[in-house]
């Protein structure tokens, strides 16, 4: 968690420009987006909206604290100035080119369309949802099909003196601040965790949160001590009526030594 989703989620934040007391949007409720809605709420936003399609994402948004905003029902920006009238502080991209429109289509400019709209005029926009273009090779052999433009608004996000910082995270530099949050009992950063696995379940593992049944896997290794009390936060994985899967849910693994799906 800290080497990776919860240090991006809290960079993300931060390149927004968010200060306390300050509403915000995040775009993508996968596992870093949902880091960043909870890193909002824990840094005193007043509120925090969460813009996804998965309605398994949304519905652990909202358990964290978030107004849930499912983009297929209207767009993502219409559905928040009708909370917000003037619109929303901050906005964070945490999903990046591989976004999908209303229509699930892909459009790789629809959350900057979206953040540009619904960011108040003089408010800021953090970017860690990744917008890279490479050539094709045989270890990508789709990345020629990413274009490395997108059309953006330029007007609306002149006009409207907005700010926008895209951000490759760097764990590292915050990594000691997140820890000591943590032991101090503050930050539970676990509560997204949906499994914990063992190594021998990784392929599962993968095929359920690509299939988006999982919001968050956690692999734990056999050399870990036995300290993880199942269900306080994570559900029962398999609840679905997977008999065959034996993951569950933990209490904050991102105490622990541990890989990440």
């Amino acid at each position: 968690m800290i080497s990776d989703i919860w240090a991006t989620a809290w960079q993300c934040l931060d390149a927004s420009g968010f200060k306390p007391g300050e509403s915000v949007a995040v775009f993508g409720a996968g596992p870093v987006g949902l880091m960043c809605v909870y890193s909002a709420l824990f840094r005193g936003a007043s509120r925090v909206y969460s813009v996804d399609h998965v309605e398994r994402r949304l519905a652990k948004a909202k358990e964290l604290g978030a107004v849930p905003i499912n983009f297929t029902k209207g767009n993502a920006a219409k559905q928040i100035l009708k909370f917000e009238e003037i619109g929303v502080a901050r906005s964070c991209d945490c999903c990046g080119y591989e976004c999908l429109n209303e229509k699930l289509e892909p459009q790789q400019n629809a959350i900057i369309n979206d953040m540009v709209d619904v960011t108040i005029s003089g408010g800021g926009i953090g970017v860690v949802g990744v917008y890279i273009a490479q050539d094709k090779a045989p270890g990508r052999p789709n990345a020629g099909k990413i274009p490395p433009t997108l059309d953006f608004p330029m007007s609306n996000f002149f006009f409207k003196s907005l700010s926008m910082k895209a951000v490759t995270c760097d764990p590292q530099a915050i990594a000691p601040q997140l820890v000591g949050l943590i032991k101090s009992g503050r930050a539970h950063p676990g509560r997204i965790v949906s499994s914990v696995i063992g190594i021998q379940d990784v392929e599962e593992g993968y095929r359920r949160f690509n299939e988006q049944l999982e919001t968050k896997v956690v692999i734990r290794f056999p050399w870990q001590e036995d300290e993880w009390n199942v269900g306080d936060y994570g559900h029962a994985a398999g609840s679905d009526g997977n008999s065959g899967w034996t993951g569950n849910g933990s209490h904050d693994p991102s105490e622990e030594v541990e890989e990440e799906l």
